[in-house]
Formats: C-alpha cells, sequence, structure tokens
C-alpha cells in the first residue's frame, strides 16, 4: 500500500506542475491518427481543451481568407467600374469631337478649293508660265525688259449672266430647293461656283469631287466633310467586325447622319443652310451602286431642303444624271450653264489681250470675229486661245485636233472587216446624226441671213451665224432627241455620244453639238465630195455583214439513179 500511495503522490505532482498558472499549454500532438472502429483519432472523443484548440484555428483562418476574398472582389470590381466609366467618357467625347471636326469643315477659309484658287491667282501676267505661246523671238526680246508683272488679283475674268443667281445659292440666300447645275464641258459651271466661295471665303460650303470609284468617293467625302468614318475610333480595336463591312454606301449614309447634326446646329446659329457642291457626278459609273448612291443623296437633298439646312448642288456635263434625278424629283431646280454670248466673249478677248499681252483691240477688231467664228463662246477655248500671241493660229489647232480625235473615235472604214462591224454600226448612225445636226445649223444660218436682208440691218452685225448664236449661246436650236433617235435607229448611242463630249443634250431635250469647234469639225467633214459615198459604202457593208449572219445555205447531193432529190414545197409564199 506504501508503494502504491507513493507513486499515486508523484503522478499527482507532476500534473500540477504541468498544469500550473504560468505554464503555457502545449496541444496535444495528432500527427498520428488511429484508426478505432473504422474512425480516426480526430473523429473520435476530444478532450475539452483540444476542441477549444480547434475552433480558434477555424476562425483565425477564415477571417484572413474572408478579407482576402472581399479584397479581390471589390479590387475586381472596381478596376470594371472604372474601365467602364473612362470607356463611356471617351466615347462621349468622341462623338462630340466628330460633330465639332465636321463643323470645322464649313468654317471661313478651310475649303482647299480657295487654297487652289489663291495658288492660281498668284500666277503673274506672263502667258508664258500657263501655256506655250506663238510668238517671235523679237517679241520675246521687247518682253524681256517687263519682269515686275502685276498679279492677277481679280475674282473672275469677266462677269457671266448667272453669277448673282450662283452667288445667292452659295451664300445661303436662296433656301428650300437644291440645284441641279448643267452644261456641256468647258462652260465654267466650276468656275462660277469657286468665285462665289471666294467672295465670302467659303463660309458654310464644302466641296466633294466625285469619282467612278464609291470607294475613292468615300475618302472624298470624308476629306470633305472632315470625317474619318470611326477609323480613329479606339474602341474599334475591341470591335470583331470591321467598320467598313458594310460597304462605302453605309459609310456615307454614316457621314451623312453626323452631317444633319452639324446642319441643324449650324441652321439654329447662323438662320441659313449649309452648302454641299457634288462636282462632276457625270464620273460616277451607270451602274446599280452609282444609281444607288445618286439616289441616296437625292433623298438627303430633297428632306434637308425642305427643312432648310442644307442645300444640294450637283454638277453634270453629261445628260443622264439629270434624267436619273428627275424621276424622283419634286425641289429641284436645274440651272443651264451656256456659252458666253457675243458681246460676253468680244468684252473678254479685249480684257485678256490687254492684260496678258498690253494690247489695245478695238470691238469691231476682225482677229476677235474671226475668233468668235471658229470657236464661238465656250471659255476653255476661248481662254487657251487668248493665251497665245497668233489666236487664229491657236484656234486652227484646236479644231483640227478635235478633228483628228473625232476621226479616231468614230472614223468610217470602207469594206470594213466582220470584226470592227459594231464600231462602224457606232460610227456610221453618229455620223447619220452629225449630218442631220449641219443640216439644222445650216437652216438656221439661212433664217438668219434671211432676216438681216429683209431688215437691212448692219452687215457687220451678222457673221453667217444664226441669230440665237450672236444673241444668246452661240448655239443653234438642235433637233429633238425624238427625232435623234429616228436618224440613228439606235437609241444606245445617244448617251455614249453624250458622254464623249460629241453632242449636248439639253434639259428640253434638245440635242446640239457640243461645241462650236465639234459643229466647225462635222460641218468640215460632212462637206468633204467623198463623205457621202463614203457612208453609204459602210451602211452597205454592214448591211450585207448582216445579212450574211441571217442567210443559212442548204447544200445536198442526188444519188446516181435520181435518189435524194429534194422537193421544196411553198405555202403561204413560205418554204418549207
Amino acid at each position: 500500500m506504501s508503494t502504491i500511495h507513493l507513486i499515486t503522490s508523484r503522478i499527482r505532482s507532476t500534473r500540477a506542475l504541468t498544469t500550473g498558472p504560468n505554464r503555457p499549454r502545449v496541444p496535444r500532438s495528432t500527427s498520428r491518427l488511429v484508426r478505432r472502429n473504422g474512425q480516426s483519432d480526430s473523429q473520435a472523443s476530444y478532450s475539452p481543451n483540444s476542441s477549444a484548440d480547434g475552433q480558434r484555428q477555424g476562425s483565425s483562418s477564415s477571417s484572413w481568407s474572408d478579407g482576402v476574398a472581399a479584397q479581390a472582389i471589390f479590387g475586381s470590381l472596381g478596376g470594371v467600374l472604372i474601365l467602364g466609366f473612362g470607356g463611356y467618357l471617351y466615347h462621349t467625347w468622341y462623338k462630340y469631337s466628330v460633330i465639332k471636326k465636321m463643323a470645322v469643315a464649313f468654317e471661313p477659309g478651310y475649303d482647299p478649293v480657295l487654297i487652289l484658287d489663291k495658288a492660281s491667282r498668284r500666277v503673274p501676267n506672263k502667258p508664258e508660265l500657263s501655256r506655250p505661246s506663238y510668238k517671235s523671238q523679237s517679241d520675246e526680246d521687247d518682253s524681256e525688259g517687263n519682269d515686275d508683272e502685276e498679279m492677277v488679283e481679280d475674282i473672275g475674268w469677266i462677269a457671266r449672266r448667272e453669277q448673282e443667281l450662283i452667288d445667292q445659292i452659295i451664300h445661303g440666300k436662296l433656301a428650300g430647293q437644291y440645284w441641279l447645275f448643267t452644261g456641256p464641258k468647258g462652260t465654267g459651271k466650276f468656275s462660277l461656283i469657286a468665285d462665289a466661295m471666294t467672295r465670302n471665303q467659303a463660309d458654310g460650303i464644302a466641296v466633294c469631287e466625285c469619282s467612278d470609284n464609291l470607294e475613292i468617293f468615300r475618302l472624298r467625302l470624308g476629306k470633305c466633310l472632315n470625317f474619318e468614318f470611326a477609323e480613329d475610333y479606339i474602341g474599334g480595336l475591341f470591335s470583331r467586325r470591321d467598320p467598313r463591312e458594310g460597304g462605302p454606301l453605309v459609310d456615307i449614309e454614316r457621314a451623312l447622319n453626323k452631317l444633319e447634326k452639324v446642319a441643324v446646329n449650324y441652321h439654329t446659329k447662323n438662320l441659313r443652310p449649309l452648302v454641299l457642291v457634288f462636282n462632276n457626278i457625270h464620273h460616277l459609273r451607270q451602274d446599280e451602286g452609282s444609281y444607288s448612291l445618286l439616289l441616296q443623296l437625292q433623298q438627303r437633298a430633297e428632306s434637308w431642303s425642305q427643312a432648310g439646312i442644307v442645300t444640294f448642288i450637283f454638277c453634270s456635263d453629261d445628260h443622264w444624271p439629270y434624267a436619273l434625278l428627275k424621276k424622283n424629283a419634286s425641289r429641284m431646280s436645274v440651272l443651264t450653264v451656256k456659252d458666253l454670248t457675243k458681246e460676253e466673249a468680244i468684252r473678254a478677248m479685249r480684257t485678256e489681250r490687254k492684260k496678258l499681252w498690253g494690247e489695245s483691240r478695238v470691238a469691231d477688231d476682225p482677229e476677235i470675229e474671226s475668233i468668235w467664228n471658229l470657236v464661238g463662246g465656250r471659255i476653255a477655248h476661248l481662254s487657251a486661245c487668248m493665251k497665245h500671241k497668233d489666236m487664229i493660229h491657236a484656234a486652227k489647232l484646236i479644231i483640227e485636233r478635235e478633228k483628228q480625235w473625232l476621226l479616231s473615235r468614230i472614223g468610217l472604214i470602207v469594206d470594213c472587216d466582220d470584226d470592227v462591224m459594231d464600231e462602224q454600226k457606232w460610227a456610221s448612225a453618229s455620223f447619220l446624226l452629225m449630218q442631220a445636226l449641219v443640216k439644222n445649223a445650216d437652216a438656221a444660218d439661212a433664217a438668219a441671213a434671211a432676216a438681216a436682208a429683209a431688215s437691212q440691218a448692219n452687215s457687220n452685225q451678222w457673221w453667217g451665224l444664226g441669230w440665237e448664236w450672236q444673241n444668246h449661246s452661240h448655239y443653234p436650236k438642235g433637233i429633238p432627241y425624238s427625232v435623234a433617235r429616228q436618224v440613228m435607229t439606235r437609241t444606245d448611242f445617244l448617251s455614249q455620244l453624250d458622254h464623249e463630249n460629241m453632242i449636248a443634250i439639253d434639259t428640253d431635250y434638245h440635242i446640239k453639238p457640243n461645241s462650236i469647234v465639234m459643229l466647225n469639225v462635222i460641218r468640215e467633214l460632212c462637206n468633204e465630195p467623198e463623205f457621202q459615198r463614203r457612208l453609204d459604202s459602210v451602211l452597205e457593208r454592214i448591211g450585207d455583214i448582216e445579212s450574211l449572219g441571217r442567210t443559212r445555205e442548204l447544200i445536198w447531193k442526188s444519188g446516181k439513179d435520181g435518189d435524194g432529190v429534194m422537193n421544196i414545197k411553198i405555202e403561204e409564199r413560205r418554204q418549207v
């Protein structure tokens, strides 16, 4: 008993030392887990001290994990919100900047037309700098001392009767309609627009040059309106579709949508419409894409002209844009720019010869009268003649070049091969029309001469040209479109001749020679001694080739005893 009592007392003393108040608790080791009855020691009964230690460890680990997850979640959400808010601010700023940049395109002095016009006016009054001249060596020696020439500072070299109306249109004084400026090539349609733009520094005006390629037209429209078609938008880096995937017409529609906002703001501020000029729309191809583009622009022109916020101006040398736009036009007005009248042409030649060569010409100068007879009142031809010392020689060169070009396009080939039959169809039909135009002009001259003789007018007022030519546009009245169709027997050739600048079709559907130079050329060709014989020969050759193509030859061979003989029975004038 004493021994047992001693062991028990030692165990109690040992427990007292290990569980004293100043001794730290040491957690029981649980590294070894002994399975008892299918359960580990950790799943078995625990002492109160070990369970308390486990609860403290779980609470500390769970609190740490919950804090890190919250930080990650809130950090991610904050980054996304900041990124989204920044993107929204950028998108809003970009839309505002697009409108602001497009408004700059209509501010005074922005349009490139003014820069080019200003550069052209800085050319000194020396004709040899602009075009080769026919001057003798003595003339060049005399002009060596005149180095300090004045600069051309005038807005226009001659006042045109259409200028006042065009000024009102360009300056925004005429609203509620859109315009089509038409007329033959070289009559000065865009020069009138450029002069009007110079007078107000292109305030509220933009000019777009048309092209036969719709993608190039899209780029030119963007340059005209100072619009990038969202190609500089950073958000495009994250988009999966190309902004230009819809084609040029979709991009043009986007640009017009932005233009509408700019036009409304401009009209609210200035109480006048913007002016958008589409020059040379005849360069567009006559296909479905170009037709859709013109229809798209016309729809905007109709609605915007009704609201008075934008005035569209279309310029064309050909007739087909007028025929296309006329179908859906309700607010379209047409202005036909014609050649100079005789009085305007004489005044222009006298002024320019004085400015360029220092010559003082009288109103009835014989050389000026000869130039009028040769090239008429076409500004492009007059300008080319006035820059040369010998104007008569320059005019004859223009006529000769036009003649050779015409023969290269529709020259007649006698006894032509069947490979060029289509070309000769066009050539022969064209010359049939040319003959009709020459006869019409000769009849106008005869009527004018008879009227002059009857009224006993001064012979100096008549130079063998029609009365309408002298006092209006230097053109005969022409022949109606319906008559030309019957003369040519091919209606599809008229549009091609108009596009080639051989004829001109006005808004009254009268067909005339494209210019007096062209009239003189076809008159010279049609009055040649062998012309009618060549034309008849080509027409006969074409008929023979077509007849040969429609003819079928039947060949058969009879037998020795007469077998194989074919009997042809004719009933009702038909071969069976």
